[in-house]
């Protein structure tokens, strides 16, 4: 698959050609990120994922894939009956804050492990865990402003049941563009979006869910661990979310706000809304940051982070930096969400 320019990225075999600054330890990696220049790269010697999933001999790449789904995910404090939800008061973005307070403010770095976080329905039948990697937030982020940038923007048509929308949420049809070349748009419904300023916006947000087109789910686990997995999305226990329901959230946000001067879908998006910060640590570890990875075949025995590597660094970050500078949009300190850079570091 060959990527569109704007999400084309360094390679393995051009990140060795920058200036190599080994790392022997986990700790202090985010420092170490964030003082790397365009032209210098990180090639960490240390273990990420935690050494648990790599029993039986299990490669790099199966550790991965136990880590993207079995791994710690950050269990939210939510409303955990319909009626706590009704009488909520708390935005999600200030439940998102107390969690990642508790759970990774102030804690050692490198005992960090997390590797996103988690919110479950509080409503009707479907009670399954969704999980939110942190690596997704920042890859449907930029999705986001590629669609707005270079593709027309999110297409976007809500089908609000009259009789539902207030208590269910709206079901909204979203087109978000490919990342591959010559690949059509994904189409997908998302359901139980809020969109009417009431007491059940709480608890519908928390059953939020997306449906694709038979046959078109995103293909992401080619790019976080280099073969296809299937049913990512759909484990018995739990449901982890797409980089394209993130972005098709803030396409869905976007609509509501400049046409309708709605803010629900804003303040109520269940999906932390990256910082340019955030952003910019993200564009070095996809750009300047190297892993070493014995299982891997080749001379060179080192490769770029698998999606569980990416987000317990950004896990890292949110621990080093608090949230409010990471996993927070503010207005006056960050550009627009649909302007962000997210361009290799050092190019134009």
């Amino acid at each position: 698959m060959v990527r569109k320019k704007f999400f084309r990225e360094r390679t393995p075999t051009q990140i060795r050609k920058l200036d190599i600054r080994p790392a022997s330890t986990a700790k202090g990696l985010v420092d170490r990120i964030f003082e790397l220049g365009p032209t210098e790269a990180l090639l960490i010697r240390a273990q990420i994922i935690p050494g648990r999933f790599y029993s039986g001999n299990a490669s790099s790449a199966e550790a991965a894939r136990k880590a993207y789904k079995h791994g710690h995910y950050i269990n939210l404090p939510q409303a955990r009956s319909l009626q706590d939800a009704m009488e909520e008061t708390r935005l999600p973005h200030e439940i998102r804050a107390e969690a990642f307070a508790n759970h990774l403010e102030g804690e050692s770095e490198s005992e960090i492990q997390s590797v996103g976080y988690a919110f479950r329905p509080v409503q009707g039948r479907d009670r399954t865990k969704r999980l939110v990697p942190f690596a997704w937030l920042m890859e449907g982020a930029r999705i986001f402003t590629y669609a707005v940038q270079s593709a027309g923007g999110i297409d976007v048509k809500p089908y609000p049941d009259a009789e539902r929308v207030e208590t269910e949420g709206a079901n909204i049809v979203v087109s978000v563009p490919s990342r591959t070349e010559k690949k059509e748009r994904y189409q997908s419904r998302l359901h139980s979006v809020p969109v009417i300023d009431n007491r059940a916006k709480h608890a519908i947000s928390l059953g939020f869910n997306s449906t694709y087109s038979e046959g078109k789910v995103p293909e992401h686990s080619l790019w976080s661990f280099g073969y296809k997995f299937k049913g990512d999305q759909e484990e018995s226990h739990s449901l982890i979310t797409y980089p394209h329901d993130v972005a098709g959230m803030l396409g869905v946000s976007a609509h509501f706000m400049v046409k309708m001067q709605n803010k629900v879908p804003w303040d109520m998006n269940q999906f932390a809304k990256p910082s340019q910060l955030a952003a910019d640590f993200y564009r070095k570890l996809r750009n300047n940051v190297l892993i070493t990875d014995p299982s891997i075949e080749g001379k060179d025995k080192n490769r770029k982070l698998y999606v569980p590597e990416v987000s317990i660094m950004l896990a890292r970050l949110i621990g080093r930096v608090g949230t409010e500078e990471s996993m927070f949009w503010m207005a006056g300190r960050d550009p627009r969400p649909d302007s962000y850079d997210w361009s290799i570091p050092g190019e134009d």
